[in-house]
């Protein structure tokens, strides 16, 4: 545990190696009393929730930097007093926020911590425990997890990483290896033409670098394609 060290958020110096810091802050957090692991884990799929609508804004890259920095200035005010709820919970944003930030040039490291602050109450030894995890279009989500992610990414969370997923146009629940829906054949999985991260079916836009997926651009041009037949009934 760094409590008190340069951590993040200087000269956005942190390695992928620090996965193993942040595999040890969880195991440390794990030890806080049964309320506050509660409150961590319930604070953590808010924080996923927000950064998914934060990404799907033209000025995400801004203000991923501004919380990043926000998180990192407020773990340090609180480095004097040890590890406590708190701190973990600026610590644990900073993470993440960086590694969607590295992200379009590092995409596994966005997966592996995505995957490990979405699916935080397990490692916290909650479970389902007094909390119900936020509803989710078709994975349990893990948030997200780790994609934490929803259909407007960041992760935010990728699919990909469930065991079962639930096609949104009939429902079935498919292997999550799979690409299309075994029973109507709807594209399961959406891979980005710009960073090649794979989001969930019908996500708007790329969970890792924001780009709008075919799913978006299909949609906009089939909305175009209505309101010109709407208009041309119209004159």
């Amino acid at each position: 545990m760094n409590i008190s060290g340069g951590g993040f958020s200087d000269g956005m110096a942190w390695q992928k190696d620090e996965c193993g810091t942040l595999k040890s802050d969880i195991k440390e957090a794990s030890g806080l009393p049964l309320n506050q692991r509660m409150q961590l884990a319930s604070e953590m799929d808010e924080f996923i929730e927000e950064i998914r609508s934060v990404m799907q804004t033209p000025d995400h890259p801004s203000e991923l930097m501004r919380l990043f920095r926000s998180h990192g200035a407020r773990r340090k005010a609180l480095a004097s007093g040890g590890f406590s709820l708190q701190w973990a919970h600026h610590s644990f944003c900073e993470s993440y926020l960086l590694a969607l930030i590295k992200a379009p040039s590092d995409p596994k490291w966005f997966e592996e911590v995505h995957t490990l602050l979405h699916g935080i109450r397990g490692p916290l030894g909650l479970g389902l425990v007094g909390i119900e995890p936020p509803p989710q279009k078709s994975d349990p989500g893990g948030q997200n997890t780790t994609s934490l992610m929803s259909d407007s990414a960041p992760y935010p969370p990728d699919q990909s990483q469930s065991s079962v997923l639930s096609c949104s146009e009939c429902g079935h629940e498919n292997p999550a290896e799979v690409n299309f829906c075994t029973k109507c054949r709807a594209k399961m999985i959406l891979q980005c033409n710009k960073c090649g991260f794979k989001s969930p079916q019908e996500s708007e836009f790329c969970g890792s670098c924001g780009e709008e997926t075919e799913f978006r651009v299909e949609k906009r041009a089939r909305n175009a394609a209505l309101a010109a037949a709407a208009a041309a009934a119209a004159a």
